[in-house]
């Protein structure tokens, strides 16, 4: 009965938060849409960012429309590859996983792929295969561009992907601002130089060198800007998807 009391709380919220938010005429996405999500690539590329901007942005598309899947949505973080088999079969839930694993041996007709590289090189390389292979690929993000246009040019990325209006742009960029500094300074998927520069002094790995920027955040205040923002509390509304408003899903 609270499972059902808690589904029909989220379907309300969502046709609310359809009927409130700023509306623009509906741009057509760019992006492939499937009934699955699968976010993939090597750990230290940057794989969580991936997973959040896909999740959240793919919440945005959801709500404006087709809400009332919202309440199915399941975030998971794959170790096993027995996950992807069981997306072949599953017709309950929308799935948006994250994996470390390779997509080899994989493919699933239901199931958009999105992947993270450490470079431009690499990331021309996956698409190329993925494609090549039969996935269905939205984007490949990679380190080097992401030095290159920040935390606003991967939003626009994801804008166009999704069809998002001028006001979901705002939305997420501020959104995720203060989300990727509280990704790296604190939880437990912060920055190895910053968990570094947090150790006594005998602990420190002197190879690791120090983290350029968290000691200088008052990340106490961050974390306070990050719960203000319009995405953070509508995310709030849907227990199926709250665990995104964490550093990562560890946390």
């Amino acid at each position: 009965a609270a499972a059902s009391t808690a589904t029909k709380a989220e379907t309300a919220a969502a046709e609310g938060g359809r009927s409130t938010r700023h509306r623009t005429a509906n741009r057509t996405p760019t992006f492939p849409i499937r009934t699955h999500v699968v976010t993939q690539g090597k750990p230290r590329t940057a794989t969580t960012l991936l997973f959040n901007m896909v999740a959240v942005s793919h919440f945005l598309h959801l709500l404006r429309r087709d809400p009332a899947k919202i309440p199915s949505v399941s975030l998971s973080y794959w170790q096993r590859p027995n996950g992807y088999r069981a997306l072949r079969v599953e017709r309950k839930k929308l799935v948006v996983a994250k994996s470390h694993r390779t997509l080899d041996n994989f493919l699933c007709d239901n199931t958009v792929v999105f992947a993270a590289a450490a470079d431009k090189a690499e990331a021309a390389e996956m698409r190329f295969v993925l494609k090549r292979e039969g996935h269905a690929v939205a984007f490949v993000q990679d380190m080097e561009t992401l030095r290159e246009v920040g935390i606003a040019g991967l939003v626009d990325e994801y804008v166009a992907g999704y069809g998002l209006s001028e006001k979901e742009r705002g939305d997420l960029r501020e959104y995720f601002a203060s989300w990727e500094i509280l990704r790296q300074c604190c939880g437990q998927q912060m920055s190895q130089k910053w968990r570094n520069d947090l150790m006594p002094e005998k602990f420190k790995i002197p190879q690791y060198g120090t983290h350029p920027r968290c000691a200088t955040y008052d990340i106490d205040k961050i974390e306070q800007t990050f719960m203000r923002t319009e995405l953070y509390a509508l995310i709030e509304k849907y227990p199926s998807i709250q665990p995104l408003n964490k550093p990562s899903l560890n946390d």
